[in-house]
This record gives C-alpha cells, sequence and structure tokens, in this order.
C-alpha cells in the first residue's frame, strides 16, 4: 500500500473532537499520524486506512507465509496470571483478534472454555489446522454469541486497529457477565519506548494501527463504555 502524505487533519479529533493537532512523521516511507494537541491521541490519517479492513487482514497482515506464532511462551506466559486472577479454569473465555489461535490453544490447555472472534479468514484456517480450534471469522458484533455470555474478554493489541474503538468496547461491555472482565493491552505512546524513533514506528505501525491511546484516553473511553477499571 503506497502512502498519502497530506497536510492537514481532515476530521476533528476521534475522542475529544478538538481541530488542533500536530503531524507526527515517522520518516519519508509511512503515512502521516497525527497527536491531539488537546488529549494526545494519536491518529493515523483517513487517506493512510486500509479501506478494507478484513481484506487487509486476510492477506497483508498475515499474508501467504503466516502459519502462527513461534515464541509462544515468550510472547504469551506472562499474561496468564493476571487471567487466572479474575476467571478459574473451566469459565469462558473470548479473545477477541484471535490470529491464528495459539494463545487459545494455551488457556484450553489450562482448562479454560475457550472462544475466539477473528478477521482475518487465512488465521482462522490456521487456527483450525494447527490446533483444531473454532474462530468465528468477523467482528464481535456480527458475531452470535450471546448477551453476559463469558467471565473474561481479551483484547491483545486489537483496541489500535480499529477505527471506533469505543464501539467495541461498548459490545464487549454487553458480552460480559456481571462481575466479569475485560482485559486490555495496547501499546502506549507515552511510555519511555516511545522516546526512541524505532521503538515509536513499532508502537505506531503504519498502517495497521489507527490509534495510539495515552492510559487517561484509553481510561475515560473504558469508563464511557460502562467499565469500572481495576
Amino acid at each position: 500500500m503506497s502512502a498519502i502524505t497530506i497536510n492537514k487533519m481532515q476530521e476533528p479529533c476521534y475522542f475529544c473532537k478538538s481541530n488542533k493537532f500536530k503531524q507526527v512523521k515517522l520518516d519519508d516511507k509511512t503515512g502521516v499520524f497525527y497527536k491531539c494537541k488537546n488529549c494526545s491521541l494519536i491518529t493515523l490519517s483517513k487517506e493512510n486506512v486500509p479501506q478494507d479492513q478484513k481484506e487487509h487482514y486476510s492477506s497483508v497482515y498475515y499474508d501467504e507465509n503466516y502459519s502462527g506464532r513461534k515464541n509462544i511462551a515468550e510472547a504469551f506466559y506472562y499474561r496468564l496470571p493476571i487471567i487466572e486472577k479474575f476467571a478459574a479454569r473451566g469459565e469462558k473465555v473470548l479473545e477477541v483478534g484471535a490470529a491464528s489461535g495459539d494463545f487459545l490453544d494455551v488457556l484450553k490447555n489450562r482448562g479454560y472454555d475457550v472462544y475466539g472472534i477473528e478477521l482475518s479468514s487465512r488465521a482462522v484456517v490456521k487456527a483450525k489446522e494447527n490446533y483444531d480450534i473454532d474462530i468465528k471469522e468477523g467482528t464481535l458484533d456480527s458475531s452470535r454469541f450471546k448477551e453476559n455470555e463469558f467471565r473474561a474478554i481479551l483484547m491483545y493489541h486489537v483496541l489500535e486497529h480499529i477505527e471506533d474503538p469505543i464501539s467495541l468496547l461498548k459490545e464487549a461491555y454487553k458480552k460480559i457477565e456481571h462481575g466479569g472482565v475485560l482485559i486490555i493491552e495496547v501499546p502506549n505512546p507515552i511510555s519511555i519506548d516511545a522516546l526512541s524513533k524505532k521503538l515509536l514506528g513499532s508502537i505506531l505501525d503504519y498502517p495497521h494501527h489507527i490509534y495510539a491511546f495515552p492510559p487517561k484516553v484509553l481510561r475515560t473511553m473504558l469508563e464511557e463504555a460502562g467499565f469500572e477499571i481495576i
């Protein structure tokens, strides 16, 4: 996908509706991001967002060579203590953006009743081939999961890819049982890593990441969706 550079953010800030931005450009080969001067949310310019998200994640993000994660212990095991603190084995856990099911397989082997939703058709096929896990292809709002169905919903490095993250959070709220939890992980654009231009490129990850959420913005979004931060 070729980058299109524009001089001015065409729409108000998704979060606070301000029209005052500072341009963030990683290099001459990538697209343009804009940092809101009011709330600090970083947004990829609309012209640089892949127009067909499903096609992008089915053929570009997970290309024909994709076969799943290899460094499973390093990539996933640090997540387990938090999940085990809030969800007992045997309870229903849904991963949004489950990719090829690598982490769901870890949870399944620990006794959880696992479910997944994933936009990429290629990743869904790999989940079935590698782990015999059936992951629904599509989005959470198009799924037929019931309200109050899950003890925990997991979103690891998903929210930054979504054009309307607040709507996704509200949909997740409906699907979590009373007393259940939503566990989210996103890159932090005000972390010490962001001081490095190389690592900032990983945090913004053009053209896959549409947003980069400062913690205060993410917190407010979650509260707006109905969640209590614990």
